[in-house]
Formats: structure tokens, sequence, C-alpha cells
């Protein structure tokens, strides 16, 4: 019998890419130390579910985008990352959250010119916002503009309020899901957010 070790080598087979946004908003109200070990922690446990989502998927290939956010937009990368090779550095939290302005920098990164552009494809992206829905600025008009991009409407958005006064209404509007919004208030609730992900992420493909 001739053995075909034709198929062995899988790296050699093509994949698509599914990129994770992060949106994280470091602003200074988000700075209390509790908040920001949380916060921290909700991040590395948010990375090793979409490592074991990776480990399990072996016809996708997932990157990670992340954005801090309050006066300025910072992305961590210039480009997506896979998600073994990224690392979550939490910058210093200061300034006022401007909504508008990230959902401004998010509308550039959904296209094909930038984070979306892969040799074998994207999936819909999966895009998660962590804010209390507090704004700095007029964020309505960006996220107007945001809704207008067909890989947003497309993709799978989540939000996490960081704290239980968090504006749930402006964060549904968000994601367009009440469903979709949850609190950080819990080790459990990262969990929650991944396996919803997972299954809209079937839904959605």
């Amino acid at each position: 019998m001739i053995y075909d070790n034709t198929y062995d080598n899988t790296r050699d087979i093509p994949k698509r890419t599914l990129v994770f946004f992060l949106m994280v908003d470091t602003s200074g109200s988000q700075g209390e130390a509790a908040k920001i070990e949380f916060l921290n922690e909700a991040v590395k446990e948010l990375h090793y579910g979409l490592w074991e989502i990776a480990g399990q998927s072996p016809d996708m290939q997932i990157k990670v985008a992340a954005m801090a956010f309050s006066q300025e937009v910072r992305w961590q990368e210039s480009r997506s990352v896979n998600v073994e090779e990224f690392y979550w550095n939490l910058p210093k939290m200061d300034g006022r959250p401007n909504l508008g302005a990230a959902f401004e920098a998010l509308n550039e990164k959904l296209s094909r010119k930038a984070y979306m552009n892969e040799p074998w494809g994207c999936y819909v992206p999966v895009i998660l916002l962590v804010s209390d829905g507090v704004s700095g600025d007029d964020y309505t008009g960006g996220l107007e503009k945001l809704k207008e991009n067909k890989w947003f409407q497309a993709g799978v958005k989540l939000a996490a309020g960081i704290s239980k006064n968090a504006d749930r209404e402006m964060l549904a509007g968000f994601t367009g899901n009440q469903e979709a919004v949850f609190t950080l208030d819990d080790s459990g609730v990262v969990r929650d957010m991944i396996h919803l992900m997972g299954k809209m992420i079937i839904l959605k493909d």
C-alpha cells in the first residue's frame, strides 16, 4: 500500500480569516484599580477562549485587532495579528471616552483596503465594544456612518459594560440587540460572550 502524505501539512491548506475587533474604553472614568484588574483578567480570558476556538476550527485563522480609546484612538498594532501572537498591553487610563472617534476609526479598518484584506478571504468580523456607553463627544454621527459599512452590518457585534451603571440602551444601539449586551461583573460573563459569539458566527457564516 502506498501512503499518500499530500495533505499531512495542514499549514499549507488555505484558511479564511476571522478578524476579532476589540474596542476598549481606557478613559479616566475606568481608572479604578479594581476595574483595571478585572478588565485585564477579562481580556486574558477572552484571548484564551479565542485561542480555543481557533484550535477547534482547522479551516479558520483568527486574527485580533485591538483598539484602546479615550480622547485619542490607539490601535495596539498597525495590523491585525494572529491570535497566538496577540498580547494585551493595557495603556494608561486617562482622558474622556470619545466613542464617536472610536467608531470612525473602526469604520476605516472595516475595509478590504485595511484589516479585511486577506489572501483567502474573510469571515464576517466579530466586534466587541467594552465601554460604559458614556461619550465625551457626539458619537451619533460616527455610529450612523459605521452602520452603513457592509462589514459592520454583517458582523457579529457584542458590547460589555464595565459597571452595572453602563448605558445599556446606548450599547444596544451599537450591537442592534439587547441580548448581545453584557456586564463585566463576574468571571462567567466572558465565557457567556464567547459561547454566544460562537453561535452567532455559525449563523452568520
